[in-house]
Order: structure tokens, then C-alpha cells, then sequence
């Protein structure tokens, strides 16, 4: 342009104020260089080197105008420096005198293209003259500039930008759902965000109805599946909304957006601009990378429908009660339309009618999401016109966490925590939490609120028998815990363990008295049982030890000879007679035996006792003599053997310190257990390095030591299911993303079939002998019953009272009851039942058990005990010292004994009645009858005369002790029989019928 003005004189005329306007823009571009030490000389600026047409100009008019104004300009009052001296008298001439060019440092044509663009930035021709065209173009490149910034950015963030990987993310965090055994949802395991529990199950493509996908779009984002990751035309609207409308900064947000805003950590941030832009670079690479159905259901399983619901899993679940994982379930067109309006406003809509203006506000999103569905072509208006908005069907169990539920909800963590030698899985609580794991239960939800009937049925007829006897109802401070189990598998099918949570009951209302530990009383004596039959003792033939006083030898080293050696009646040689507890006549010599006093005068029965009367009436010195016999730390191993201190559901004690508050279900296990706890364990309490009364007390069979009633139905379970163990679990199976997890349920031989035989056999005369101490208060099935009572303490101090019971191939049963604080709150307050005082365990715990039994397996098919083995490879165990002196109750009693198992115990009777103790049929075999007869080892029929039936079996009718009278055959039965008796001035009338 410069040259075009030389050319062009006219022109300069005609643009003087535009020369005018750029002179004095030349001149204060100069003045800001000189400031800034920028200006160079004459020959730098105006006489470089360039080609000689250039520098030609450089001389003319232009350049000479150019460099006299600036001197004029900027030199005035006469003061001239060498940098203006050399303007002045050299202009246009090469610096230096080299010859070479002038130009930057020194006239020289610039080395490189950076030393040349800025000898031009420098040299001002560039702005000293503006027209229009260099302003548009100066503007579109600033322009052009900026977009290829903001593009190359773009890239270089959506380049560097990754999806998060799973391990990043807390959305594929679900739910555990807990089910019980029939499929019906029991709770969830949640996990706690912001200290809020979320419910969370996560669905596949698959589990996602059709009609599902179509109102979210129509709610959403009806171009979703047409469309990339954002919409150009959304961002568009959203901008001139923020930039001239009102109110909060708008999304435009696509599903595939709001998926990236719920999903990915760190992108939600707040509505701003940096939180839009990570929205639309996820949502682009989303849109490329994955497909429509893969964001659609991700979606569905992270946005937020309301409450403590995150995803459609949990919503269609807690909302009404659909299980989407479920083939055969679906939603409807108006559910489906009300759980897509949620997102909209989760914290603000509620589905709950009536609950005012949150209520009122998703009714008319549900409307707009059904006309939308109609624009979509997915329904017709007629069908969205007969839509009603949906009612709530939540599941009945909520998450669990209420009610006995609550129960049941812990001990399934505590089976899911617990390790696995315990029968557990060795989760964590946060795996539980949010591992998405789908439990199901052993627990039959019939039968649990069965078990809950039973109790309450009970204590209300506590309270009529209380009212008519002027005794006390059930106290406030009372307790209950029940367990019934499947002996076939060992899964527990129902629990009582108390009222439940939140019930407005003391603080242990929060403990499942199901597993809580208590001192069991004389239930603890089928242990000594199994002991002494696997140690090979006959049930049949062997006598135990009926006397009190007796003196019981031990040593701490339970050697053989210490326990083959008999009770004495009488104080041993260096023992005082009103010594108590544990004694040795010689107590600092070597190998010296000890001696542990029982003396209870109403334990007294003066003779020896049959095994089965002995196990029947409950008699304490036989079982406490019989242990010395066992040896102590046999019996302790059989009771492990069966279970105890094996199991995950243990009530926290006071653990360690340095475990404490914080401790592990292991950890827990390993304090409290049952078997090697330091407070409630058996080795502790009782084994040969104990302190309790001497090494390896008899007195363990008194049941001092408190166990569970889930380890008291597992030892009946395992006797009856031919002495087999099953670890007791309430997790049947554990599945996660459809794989079942292994079990470690494990199936131990406790017992032989055979000696498991015998001794069910033992234990089924406690509700069907006169004098059984469930005789009067369990009529069901008499003879099949495996039962056993324990009571610790008497009369008005007893604070434990139990009944345990199995039907062979059914069910066992542990039923506990006990007060809050054993010693000063006892059961002597209750009233008796059936003759049976009320704080024993033949009276309400045994006609709770009645209930239940009679209730739920009444019309059940008959199940036979197992078939018993009378000899070998069982041996006779005699425990008596000397011959007892008879009574009449004393001859009734063994004439039951022989009756049931073939013999009559060695007596010495009164005078007037020596044909009572006869032995007819010493050895049980074949004895003939008018009616049939009965075999050793088989169930018998016998008439008038009719010989006695074997061990296994019963005979029925009329049998005749000798001296009594004779009685006409009674007509044979099929159910299972009693035994009855009445004396006569002859001797003692037996009578057996069902």
C-alpha cells in the first residue's frame, strides 16, 4: 500500500485524514518502542536488505516522509543523540561497514523465519497503515484462531479422557437380597452413602421390559435411540435459556448425559461448565464406544426413582413388589410410566397417596409420561386413558432391619462373615453390602410365624392358668429362644428370638435369644448318653447309679482305672462324711483320686435304674456317675462332635480389648464359643485343666454350661438323622452374577447308625413313662419322641428351663425359657402346668414344643424310631454298687424296665411280693403270647402272658407281672403305646395302649 500511494498521488490527497490518523499512530507506536529500549537505528529500520526494488522504495517519498516526522517528532529542542545523529545523516545506508546488509543486529537479512517475523513485528509496516480488509482479516483470524484452540483442546480432553473402569466406580455397587426358602423377598443388605442406606440391584438388558425402555424415553430423551451421545439442538436450547432466561443453569442433558453425570465419580459436580463439558466428552466416547441397549440399561441401574432407591431393580422391587430378575415377572404400563417420572424429581415425588404437594406434583409427571408415550406411537390414548396410577405393593419384609425379621437378617451376616470351619464364607460386611449377592434362606416364613403362634398361645395360657391358680403370668423379664431344624440337612427353618427389634421391649430385645447362650440344665445329659453308647455301654442291659449320697472317684488324669472304679454310698477312707466338693484322701501322694460328693436326698431313688428310666425321670446321679465313667473330656469331645462352640451364630461377648468395638465374626466366635470361650467354654469350665470344683467335674452333666438352642437342636437334628451331623446354616445358597458360590456345609458321622439307635431309643421314654419328666405335657407321638428336659435349679431359684425334642427323619426342636438375670429373677413365679411345676422344663417350655408339633406335623406320616441293637458290640455296664432295697413304686419302675426291654433288674424285695422280682425272660428272646409274640430287637405283639418285646419294640395289649391279676387280651393298636399302671392288692397291673 505504500507503494500504491507513491503511485497514486490523488489518492493520498483524498485520504489525508486516514494518513493523518496512521501518522500519529506511527508516532506513538515509536514513543511506546523508545520506552520499551525497542528502537534501533535509521538503517535498522528503514534500510534493511532487502531485494534492490524494495530498498528502492525504502528512498522515496514514502520512506523520507516516514523518517523526517519522526525526527521532527521526537527530536525537537535540539538535542540529538547518536541514535538520532545516525538517523538523520545516514538514512537508508547500511549499518556496520562490512559491506553486508543492514537489517536486525546490525542490517543483516534475519537467519531464521522466528528472527524474521520479528524484524517484521518490529519494523510497524504491518499495523502503520489499516484498511477494512486488514481489520476483517486481522478479526477472522483471531476468530479462526480461537475455534482451532478451542478445537484442538476439545480433542486433546476428549484424547485424554477415559471411561472409568469398574474399580473406579461405586455404581456397580448393589444391594444383597435376602429371600426366604419360598422365593419371597426377607431384606436386603444395603450399602451407606452419605450415611444414607441404598438399595441397589442391578439388572441385565434382559430383565428390562420393553415398556420400561419406552416411557423413559418418552420421559427423557425421546431421540435416544436415534441420536449420538449429546444433542447439538438440546445444548443449543439450553444456551440461549442460560444466557436469556431465568432461573437455574439448564442441562439439555441426553439419558446418555445424565448416565455419565450419575455413574462416573468426580463428573458431577454442580450445574456449571466444567461438570457439562465432562458430561458431553463421557457422553461422545459413550455414544461411540458403547451401544444404545448397554447405556439404556446402565441407566436404569443407576439413576435415582426416589427414597433409598437407586435403579429400576430396587424401585420395581420396594415400590410393588416385582422382582425383575424374575422371568415370569414384568410392569405394567402404569408402573412403568410412575417410575419413569421419578427421575425428574426424586427427592420431591412420593408415591404415597395423600402425602400432599410431592404426591400431587408426580401424579401429573405420570400423566406427561403416558401423553408422551402416546406421541411415541408406543400406546394408544384410549389405552393411556384407561391408566390409573398405580397403587404401592412394597415387598413384606422390607429391607429387613424390623421386627423378628431382624433376627433372622443377622444370623444370615453372621453365617456370610463367619469362617469357613464354621460353616460361614468369610465376607466382609461391605462385600455383603454391595457385592450384589442373592441369598437364599433356610427359613420357611409358614413356619417361623407358626413358631411365633406357638409362643404367644403359650404365654396367653401362662396367664389363664396364673389367673386360676393365683400364681404370676409371664414377667417382663421372662425370655424365649427356639430353633427348628432339619435333621436331613441341618438348616434352620425357623427361629423365635423374641418379640422383635423396635418392639418397645428392654434393650435385649436387640438380642436373638434363639443363640443366646444359657446353662441348660439336665438337657446337657444326652451327651453323657452318647458318650457312654460309643464307648459301647447297652442301653438295654446296664444299671446306673440311683443312689444318693455318693462319693465319685476322679483324677485329673482320667485314667481308666479311675473310671471303672465304682461310687461308693459311703464316705471313702479318708474323707469326712459332710465333706462337699472335690476330695482326696490322700491328696498329696502320688496318683491320688479324687472324690466329688453329689448328695441331693430327693435324687435319691435307692436302687440302681435302667438307662432309660434313668434318662426318663432325669435322675442327677446316675448321669453325674455315669460321666466319671465316660471320663470327662470324652463327654467334652462329644459335645464338640455334635456341634457345640461349631457353629457362626454366637452372640457377641466381651471380646478383647484390643478387638473391641470393631471385632470380626471370627474374632467373636473365637471369644464366645461354647466349647473354648474363655468364660462360657466347656474346656474351660470342665475339662482336666479346669478349676471347677476338681479337673474334669462329674458335675458337667448337671448342664451348668450354657449353650444355644441353635446347638441343642442340632444335637437332637444329628440324633435324629442316624447320628449324622450336619453343620447348622441359614443360607441355603449364595449366588452372585448368577454363579452359586460354594458351601462349606459339612456332614460328620457323630455316632454309628447303631448306637445312634439306641440311644434315641433311651431318650424316648421322657414323654411316655409315668414319672417322665415330659410325660404329662407332650402327648405327641409318644414312643417316637427324642426328648429330653433340663431345669437348672429347684423350685423357686430355677431360672433355665428347656425341652429339646426330634422325630426321627422330622424335625428337632429347642425350646428355651429363662429369665433376664438368672439368680435374682427366676420362673418360680409361673404357674404349674399339667402337675409339672412352672419353672421346670416338662412344664411350659415341653407344652410349647407340644404345640407346635401338634399344630404343623400332627396329620404327618407316622415316622418309626430306627432299629435298636440289644448285644454286641455293646456290653452291660453295671454302675451299682449293691443291690437296692424295693418298693412298690421301686418294682413298678423295674417292671417298666423289663416290660420295655426283656429283664428285670437283680433287687431285693419285701417278703410278701418275691415273684416281682423274678426274671422270666433274662436274656429278651422269643416269648410266646395268646396273642403273638415278641422278638429281641423287634416290636412285639403280645396277648395275655404275651411275651416281652425287644428293645426296639413295644407289645401291646395287657401284660401280667407276675402276682397280679389276670386281664383279658386287649384288642392290638397301631399307633404307638403307653405304659400304665395300677397296683393292686396282687402285685402290679401293667397296661400298654396308645
Amino acid at each position: 500500500m505504500i507503494a500504491g500511494r507513491v503511485r497514486g498521488g490523488q489518492r493520498q490527497d483524498g485520504d489525508s485524514r486516514w494518513r493523518e490518523w496512521t501518522d500519529q499512530f506511527s508516532r506513538t507506536g515509536n514513543d511506546l518502542k523508545s520506552r520499551l529500549g525497542m528502537r534501533g537505528s535509521a538503517a535498522g529500520r528503514g534500510a534493511q536488505d532487502w531485494p534492490s526494488e524494495s530498498r528502492g522504495r525504502a528512498n522515496g517519498p514514502g520512506g523520507s516522509r516516514t523518517a523526517l516526522r519522526q525526527r521532527d517528532d521526537y527530536w525537537q529542542g535540539g538535542q540529538t543523540t547518536r541514535l538520532g545523529t545516525r538517523t538523520a545523516v545516514r538514512p537508508g545506508s547500511r549499518v556496520g561497514g562490512t559491506g553486508r546488509g543492514g537489517g536486525y543486529g546490525g542490517g543483516r537479512y534475519p537467519a531464521s523465519a522466528g528472527d524474521r517475523f520479528r524484524q517484521w513485528l518490529r519494523s510497524g509496516d504491518w499495523w502503520r497503515h489499516w484498511t477494512v480488509k486488514k481489520v476483517l482479516a486481522l478479526a477472522g483470524g483471531f476468530v479462526a484462531g480461537v475455534i482451532l484452540l478451542m478445537v484442538g483442546a476439545f480433542f486433546i480432553i476428549y484424547s485424554n479422557t477415559k471411561i472409568p473402569t469398574a474399580s473406579e466406580l461405586t455404581a456397580n455397587w448393589q444391594s444383597s437380597i435376602v429371600y426366604f426358602a419360598n422365593g419371597q423377598q426377607m431384606g436386603t443388605f444395603d450399602s451407606s452413602q452419605g450415611g444414607t442406606s441404598i438399595e441397589r440391584l442391578l439388572l441385565t438388558s434382559n430383565d428390562i421390559p420393553t415398556v420400561m425402555t419406552q416411557a423413559m424415553t418418552a420421559a427423557e430423551d425421546r431421540h435416544f435411540y436415534t441420536e449420538g451421545g449429546v444433542s447439538l439442538t438440546g445444548l443449543a436450547r439450553a444456551a440461549l435459556s442460560d444466557v436469556f432466561g431465568h432461573g437455574t443453569l439448564q442441562g439439555a442433558s441426553t439419558i446418555t448425559m445424565q448416565y455419565a453425570k450419575n455413574y462416573y465419580s468426580g463428573v458431577d459436580t454442580g450445574q456449571n461448565l466444567s461438570t457439562k463439558l465432562k458430561e458431553i466428552v463421557i457422553a461422545m466416547k459413550l455414544g461411540h464406544e458403547k451401544s444404545k441397549t448397554w447405556v439404556m440399561t446402565n441407566y436404569l441401574n443407576t439413576v435415582d426413582f426416589g427414597g433409598t432407591n437407586l435403579g429400576l431393580g430396587a424401585a420395581a422391587e420396594n415400590y410393588f413388589n416385582v422382582n425383575l430378575t424374575d422371568p415370569h415377572t414384568t410392569l405394567t404400563i402404569s408402573q412403568a410410566a410412575m417410575l419413569a417420572a421419578m427421575p425428574n424429581s426424586p427427592g420431591f415425588f412420593n408415591p404415597v397417596p395423600g402425602s400432599g404437594a410431592g404426591y400431587t406434583a408426580l401424579v401429573a409427571r405420570w400423566h406427561y409420561v403416558l401423553a408422551n408415550m402416546v406421541r411415541d406411537g408406543n400406546i394408544t390414548q384410549k389405552v393411556a386413558n384407561a391408566q390409573k396410577f398405580p397403587q404401592l405393593t412394597p415387598p413384606p419384609g422390607g429391607n429387613g432391619e424390623s421386627g423378628t425379621t431382624g433376627y433372622l437378617m443377622s444370623m444370615v451376616q453372621q453365617q456370610l462373615e463367619a469362617p469357613t470351619a464354621d460353616g460361614g464364607y468369610g465376607l466382609t460386611e461391605h462385600q455383603i453390602n454391595t457385592g450384589g449377592y442373592k441369598i437364599t434362606t433356610t427359613f420357611e416364613p409358614a413356619l417361623v410365624t407358626a413358631l411365633a403362634t406357638s409362643v404367644d398361645q403359650e404365654v396367653a395360657e401362662m396367664a389363664t392358668e396364673a389367673s386360676e391358680q393365683g400364681a404370676s403370668p409371664f414377667q417382663s423379664y421372662d425370655r424365649v429362644g427356639a430353633v427348628l431344624e432339619d435333621p436331613l440337612t441341618g438348616g434352620i427353618l425357623a427361629v423365635y428370638g423374641g418379640p422383635g427389634y423396635s418392639s418397645g421391649c428392654t434393650d435385649d430385645c436387640w438380642i436373638n435369644m434363639a443363640e443366646s447362650p444359657e446353662p441348660v440344665g439336665s438337657s446337657f445329659k444326652p451327651y453323657v448318653l452318647s458318650t457312654a453308647v460309643n464307648e459301647g455301654m447297652n442301653v438295654f442291659t446296664s444299671q446306673l447309679n440311683g443312689f444318693s449320697p455318693i462319693w465319685i472317684p476322679e483324677s485329673p488324669a482320667n485314667t481308666s482305672e479311675v473310671e471303672l472304679a465304682l461310687s461308693p454310698t459311703s464316705p471313702p477312707t479318708g474323707v469326712s462324711a459332710s465333706a462337699s466338693g472335690g476330695w482326696s484322701p490322700s491328696a498329696d501322694a502320688a496318683g491320688a483320686i479324687y472324690y466329688f460328693k453329689f448328695d441331693e436326698a430327693d435324687e435319691n431313688s435307692g436302687k440302681g435304674l435302667a438307662v432309660n428310666v434313668a434318662a426318663a425321670i432325669s435322675s442327677d446321679p446316675a448321669f453325674e456317675d455315669l460321666a466319671h465313667r465316660d471320663g470327662i473330656q470324652n463327654v467334652i469331645s462329644m459335645a464338640q462332635a455334635f456341634g457345640v462352640g461349631q457353629n457362626a451364630f454366637v452372640q457377641p461377648c466381651s471380646v478383647p480389648a484390643s478387638q473391641s468395638p470393631n471385632a470380626t465374626q471370627a474374632q467373636i466366635i473365637a471369644a464366645c464359643n461354647d466349647m473354648t470361650g474363655a468364660v462360657n467354654g466347656l474346656n474351660v469350665n470342665f475339662g482336666e485343666h479346669s478349676s471347677k470344683d476338681t479337673a474334669g467335674s462329674p458335675a458337667i452333666a448337671l448342664g451348668e454350661n450354657p449353650l444355644t438352642p441353635v446347638e441343642q437342636a442340632t444335637t437332637f437334628a444329628t440324633l435324629a438323622d442316624d447320628g449324622l451331623y450336619h453343620t447348622p446354616h441359614v443360607v441355603q445358597t449364595l449366588q452372585q452374577n448368577g454363579n452359586t458360590l460354594p458351601n462349606h456345609i459339612t456332614a460328620t458321622q457323630v455316632l454309628s447308625k447303631a448306637a445312634a439307635a439306641d440311644v434315641d431309643w433311651a431318650l424316648s421314654f421322657d414323654n411316655n413313662m409315668s414319672g417322665g419328666t415330659a410325660d404329662t405335657t407332650v402327648p405327641f407321638r409318644r414312643g417316637d419322641v427324642i426328648g429330653k428336659t433340663g431345669t437348672l435349679g429347684q423350685d423357686n431359684v430355677a431360672s433355665q428351663a428347656w425341652f429339646n425334642g426330634a422325630t426321627p427323619n422330622g424335625v428337632a426342636l429347642s425350646i428355651d425359657l429363662f429369665t433376664n438375670d438368672p439368680g435374682s429373677e427366676n420362673l418360680d413365679n409361673l404357674p404349674e402346668i399339667g402337675g409339672t411345676p412352672g419353672s421346670q422344663g416338662g412344664a411350659w417350655p415341653a407344652t410349647t414344643w407340644n404345640n407346635f408339633m401338634e399344630t404343623n406335623y400332627g396329620d404327618s406320616a407316622y415316622i418309626p424310631l430306627f432299629h435298636t441293637t440289644d448285644g454286641a458290640p455293646f456290653t452291660t455296664w453295671l454302675q451299682v454298687s449293691k443291690p437296692p432295697n424295693c418298693s412298690n413304686f421301686q418294682q413298678f419302675q423295674q417292671s417298666q424296665q423289663a416290660v420295655a426291654q426283656g429283664q428285670q433288674a437283680t433287687c431285693t424285695c419285701p417278703t410278701n411280693n418275691q415273684a416281682a422280682c423274678t426274671n422270666p425272660n433274662p436274656n429278651g428272646n422269643n416269648g410266646n403270647g395268646n396273642n403273638g409274640n415278641g422278638n429281641n430287637g423287634g416290636g412285639g405283639t403280645g396277648g395275655t402272658g404275651g411275651g416281652g418285646g425287644g428293645g426296639g419294640g413295644f407289645v401291646t395289649g395287657a401284660v401280667l407281672i407276675p402276682g397280679a391279676s389276670t386281664t383279658a387280651a386287649a384288642p392290638a393298636v397301631s399307633g404307638p403305646p403307653v405304659l400304665t399302671a395300677e397296683e393292686t392288692t396282687s402285685g402290679i397291673r401293667l397296661l400298654l395302649a396308645t
